[in-house]
């Protein structure tokens, strides 16, 4: 029989490989309810009740941004777990703090007349602000950055394939580095025939005034599977992704199979169009892991922050 400390377990156990925030002293007396790298979830009380209060503490106030996936995954594991524990609760109030400095930085809640969606009653600037969001869009991908001059980001590309393996076509302002069989060079379906080894580069620039790095794509395969070291190497190297495929409740001990494939997101969301003119909303930096078992294909995908994703602040009502 599923226990409620079985349960407890097994969710508690979400936490990624990383540092837990430490929590002020005056919460000693609270129960952790869930611990991550990013935050903590903390119950005041063992009462139970219609409406069940948590605080969350974190240094990252991204993690209450609108549309917030690592918020809405934190909703629905506390909700499981409190199943448990209260099986008469209609809902959930969230209130949020920064435990380093005490700013609260949200408000809000979920209920069954929300259908557990939940519904924010105050935000903190310090949100979203557009600091934030800057700081947040400095992404290194081989060691180049979006806003690098055409210059800066040759060098970088000959200092790793040498003079023979970099490529500039002016006409459609396009570097290819790498391996000559790989897919970013030929044009050919990175889903099609990987050499295993094979690393290559596909960068875009500005097309008016002086070339800036925009976008590139990054494509790598190496032997056998090594989704699970992918995974680690790609949070070891950009934190916490903004979107993980893998924390579906019903998948997280999923891993990409044939012809599936796992995407993780970082920074904020952007609109780009596609090198076939089709227009897709993205993360800033993406990174697609999937394996055919005899080898792993690695996609990476960088774009500059869009205008409007900078500048945007939202407006919400505060209580």
């Amino acid at each position: 029989m599923l226990t409620a400390r079985t349960a407890l377990n097994r969710i508690a156990s979400l936490s990624l490989i990383g540092l837990v925030f430490s929590i002020p002293s005056v919460a000693l007396a609270q129960r952790v309810v869930l611990n991550d790298p990013d935050y903590s979830v903390l119950r005041k009380n063992e009462e139970c009740s219609t409406t069940v209060p948590l605080l969350v503490h974190t240094n990252r106030p991204q993690l209450f941004a609108e549309g917030s996936e690592a918020l809405a995954s934190l909703m629905v594991a506390s909700r499981a777990i409190l199943a448990f524990e209260c099986p008469d609760m209609r809902g959930i109030r969230l209130r949020g703090f920064n435990p380093d400095t005490g700013e609260k930085l949200y408000a809000g809640g979920a209920t069954v007349d929300t259908r557990w969606k939940l519904v924010a009653r105050f935000r903190s600037d310090s949100v979203n602000s557009p600091i934030d969001m800057q700081n947040q869009s400095r992404f290194s991908v081989a060691q180049l950055e979006v806003g690098m001059d055409l210059d800066s980001v040759v060098e970088k590309l000959r200092n790793e394939y040498g003079h023979q393996g970099v490529r500039y076509e002016d006409y459609s302002r396009t570097i290819l580095a790498g391996n000559a069989d790989c897919p970013l060079i030929t044009g050919k379906s990175p889903r099609g025939e990987f050499p295993v080894g094979a690393r290559c580069i596909r960068a875009h620039f500005t097309t008016s005034g002086k070339p800036m790095l925009d976008r590139l794509r990054l494509a790598q395969s190496v032997p056998g599977d090594q989704v699970t070291d992918g995974i680690k190497a790609l949070q070891e190297r950009y934190g916490r992704p903004t979107h993980n495929a893998t924390r579906d409740p019903n998948q997280r001990e999923r891993l990409a199979g044939y012809g599936s494939k796992l995407r993780f997101g970082w920074g904020g969301e952007v609109k780009r169009t596609s090198d076939r003119g089709s227009r897709r909303q993205t993360h800033q930096l993406e990174a697609d892991l999937s394996t055919t078992g005899s080898s792993t294909l690695l996609l990476i995908r960088l774009f500059s922050p869009s205008r409007e994703t900078i500048e945007e602040k939202s407006e919400t009502f505060g209580f």
